[in-house]
């Protein structure tokens, strides 16, 4: 990430670099509302055994460090697609949750995130790039404009699987206190998106 804000910045080239919600550790603070979100000023936080989040965080710094003119860091979280990861089987989080619910899952009751689909993120990232001259250098939140726990979010699933194919899924809610396994917040705040006027992703429930 260094090298290539470095070459931005030689060639007065904007920027746009991709983060995740690794970045924060999950433990919201030591919030206990359901309701929390990470706000763009919050400081980063990952987990000490997270390498990918804490790579994710040197990127940031990289970009920050060797600046371009013009940059924007998009934090991106909870991203599911019509297709699997390339090399992750199984990565596709809607098709796992269905997989499974055709037997019976636990899903986590407790535990909220924003889970946002890759094509809104698409569609917010060609937006921000035909408005980037006008848009200030920082680090932007892009996540749906909901936030939902686990349970909810297989819920939401089971109710449209239902819907298209007549199939019945089970989806149980589960409570847990294993918060070194299990990230307690994910969920974004896309706040300075808002202000600008800028923000167009939907709702959980939209996508």
């Amino acid at each position: 990430a260094s090298n290539v804000a470095e070459m931005c910045r030689l060639h007065n080239i904007p920027l746009v670099h991709i983060s995740t919600d690794h970045v924060f550790s999950g433990n919201g603070f030591g919030s206990n509302s359901e309701d929390f979100l990470y706000t763009e000023d919050m400081s980063p936080d990952p987990l000490p055994n997270n390498h990918y989040g804490h790579s994710k965080y040197l990127g940031e710094l990289g970009v920050q460090e060797n600046s371009p003119n013009k940059y924007l860091i998009l934090r991106l979280s909870n991203i599911y697609g019509h297709n699997q990861c390339v090399g992750k089987p199984n990565a596709n989080i809607v098709e796992t949750f269905i997989q499974k619910a055709k037997v019976g899952m636990d899903a986590l009751a407790n535990c909220y995130g924003t889970p946002t689909f890759t094509l809104s993120v698409a569609r917010q990232i060609l937006h921000l790039l035909k408005n980037i001259h006008s848009t200030p250098s920082g680090i932007y939140h892009v996540a749906a404009n909901t936030s939902t726990s686990w349970y909810l979010f297989g819920s939401l699933i089971r109710h449209y699987y239902w819907q298209i194919y007549g199939e019945v899924l089970t989806v149980n809610p589960l409570v847990t206190d294993d918060f070194k396994t299990h990230r307690k917040f994910s969920g974004l705040d896309c706040g300075k998106l808002k202000k600008l006027g800028l923000y167009i992703m939907p709702s959980v429930e939209e996508d």
